[in-house]
């Protein structure tokens, strides 16, 4: 009973949804007894906005210095807030990692590139800033989920989004993708609109694939094979992609878990009884030790 009920809830993390409904999502993370500070302007011209989660000491005693997680949430680049998706960070920070979700510009206001801009913009804030808050800037981590997961990939492949912020994606120790749709030719109407300025060679410039080499940080995606909203050709393209070009991607698949289950996999009732949470912080931890 109890499933099913969180289960329609987190069904609104790719629809719209009522505020009523993601209070509800995220109302163990309210009494979360670590500290947030939300709404740090990392874009004064265009009024974008990021929340910090941090450990509390006990939290993060067995760390020497505060890993960091910047994660990107998903939603059609189209939708979503940080807000809501505060339970991820709770639950991140709850293992000992300060994490931070950045908001940025969504279609139809922008079109890619320019919120994958904005995405830059605020990794490199993190880089530069995250230290006053008790972040180590040489340990940090992306992750995202859907479309989110995309934005985050396009970060740690394509130099050009860093080189712009002047910096490169080796500041990035490694990346977790849930359910990104790394490699795909846009078919929808309005996903076609978003990517219409990179429609040469098959929309080649928007592709992670297109980017991934030797010197790509070290990549884990997370897919559940359910999942009937990003299709496991874009996993299976990405790991062809990088075993053709030498760089270090793995990835793992979950057979009872669809588009939503692999991030709500995070929430408060799901985070002990599915491995995904298991599985994102070990795969952070083995390259924190670098």
């Amino acid at each position: 009973m109890i499933r099913g009920y969180l289960i329609i809830l987190m069904s609104f993390l790719v629809s719209a949804c009522s505020f009523v409904k993601w209070q509800a999502v995220n109302l163990p993370a309210r009494f979360y007894n670590g500290s947030e500070i939300n709404k740090i302007v990392f874009d004064p011209k265009n009024n974008l906005s990021l929340m910090i989660t941090i450990p509390n000491d006990k939290n993060k005693a067995h760390f020497k210095k505060m890993p960091v997680v910047v994660f990107y949430y998903g939603g059609r680049w189209s939708g979503g807030s940080k807000e809501k998706y505060r339970f991820v960070a709770t639950t991140l920070a709850k293992e000992g990692f300060i994490v931070v979700i950045p908001d940025y510009r969504k279609y139809p206001n922008v079109k890619y590139p320019t919120y994958q801009d904005d995405a830059a913009k605020a990794l490199a804030w993190v880089y530069r800033n995250i230290g006053q808050y008790g972040g180590d800037p040489d340990k940090l981590f992306v992750s995202g989920h859907s479309s989110g997961a995309h934005i985050g990939a396009m970060l740690v492949s394509n130099k050009e989004f860093l080189n712009k912020e002047g910096l490169s994606p080796s500041i990035i120790k490694a990346f977790v993708g849930l359910a990104g749709p790394y490699d795909f030719i846009p078919q929808e109407p309005d996903i076609k609109d978003i990517f219409s300025k990179v429609r040469e060679n098959d929309y080649a410039a928007m592709k992670v694939s297109t980017f991934v080499d030797g010197d790509t940080p070290p990549m884990l995606l997370l897919y559940g094979l359910q999942d009937k909203i990003v299709y496991k050709r874009n996993v299976e393209k990405l790991m062809e992609a990088g075993k053709e070009k030498d760089a270090n991607i793995t990835y793992k698949y979950y057979e009872d878990m669809d588009h939503i289950d692999i991030v709500a996999a995070l929430s408060w009732y799901f985070k002990d009884k599915k491995p995904v949470l298991k599985d994102m912080t070990n795969f952070f931890e083995k390259y924190n030790s670098d």
